[in-house]
């Protein structure tokens, strides 16, 4: 989508993404809206923190269940201490991330 090749999607990059990647067409408004959502330094571009932080996807409700299978499971033990295998059963589980990332 990066047609200019400057590391940033501008408007008129993200209508062509859209159109030739995914055969959508936009409107400026959707395109404007879409820019102002993601555009969170409000430069006018799509960066690369940008790009990271409208790909996470935070759910609260997940967040919570997380933290709560983490805390049972992680003390289960008397040592109080987290293992590699513990961090798999968990997260993988989850799918959160990996083994591989996680070892």
């Amino acid at each position: 989508m990066d047609t200019s090749g400057d590391g940033k999607i501008g408007t008129d990059e993200l209508a062509y993404g859209f159109k030739e990647i995914l055969g959508e067409t936009h409107n400026e408004d959707e395109l404007r809206n879409m820019m102002n959502f993601i555009d969170q330094d409000k430069n006018g571009y799509i960066d690369y923190s940008d790009f990271l932080i409208a790909s996470v996807n935070i759910d609260l409700s997940k967040i919570k269940e997380y933290c709560k299978t983490a805390y049972e499971l992680f003390f289960k033990n008397e040592k109080e201490s987290i293992e590699v295998s513990d961090l798999i059963e968990i997260l993988c589980i989850s799918s959160v991330m990996k083994p591989d990332f996680i070892k």
